[in-house]
């Protein structure tokens, strides 16, 4: 996108901004036409459409840098891009902006988690689980807490850990009944039953 369209993007986004807020459950203080862009840019994201996602979001970001989500909004695009390095560069951003602006979501660091996981980096995603396991009291959802238990038991399961991986996974399914963690404990006792029939 040339200078010229990005002005002309930029200036009737600012036009269209009033003193109504929106509801951002972390920054009330976000222009309720900010807080509508970043949603049509995560309906992008989610059906598809990623390169014109990750454009509104950095247009966003453009108008309001402090802004949370859409930080960690544009980290989730370039992830789901396979964009490796600039999903790691915004997810320090948002861990940055959320310390900064004292926002509690641990969402955070299970999504940053994922992406080093997806990435083949798994000791750094172990770091990011932790994370999210020391605070699993503060992680709002059931649904939550057991994507967090299911994506480090999957993480050790890559590591090798498979006992680790055996207790975050079975937390998973009996505390919080998620179905991926209960595939996901039959994929590790395939994997010792391998590893048993090579030695």
């Amino acid at each position: 996108m040339n200078a010229v369209i990005r002005f002309i993007y930029v200036s009737s986004f600012m036009a269209l901004a009033s003193a109504s807020y929106a509801d951002d459950r972390f920054q009330p203080d976000v222009d309720s036409v900010v807080v509508q862009s970043l949603e049509k840019a995560r309906n992008e994201r989610r059906a598809g459409h990623l390169g014109q996602s990750i454009t509104q979001l950095q247009h966003i970001l453009d108008i309001r840098p402090d802004y949370y989500l859409a930080k960690y909004n544009l980290a989730l695009a370039y992830a789901d891009n396979r964009q490796y390095r600039d999903a790691e560069k915004s997810y320090i951003d948002a861990v940055r902006l959320s310390k900064e602006k004292r926002i509690v979501d641990y969402s955070l660091y299970n999504s940053f988690g994922w992406m080093y996981m997806l990435s083949g980096e798994f000791a750094k995603a172990e770091e990011q689980f932790n994370v999210v396991l020391a605070h699993i009291n503060e992680v709002p959802t059931e649904v939550g807490k057991g994507k967090a238990y299911n994506n480090s038991g999957l993480n050790y399961i890559y590591l090798g850990k498979y006992k680790e991986a055996e207790n975050n996974l079975t937390i998973a399914v009996q505390r919080y009944r998620n179905r991926s963690a209960a595939d996901n404990l039959r994929l590790l006792q395939k994997v010792r039953a391998q590893r048993e029939s090579m030695r």
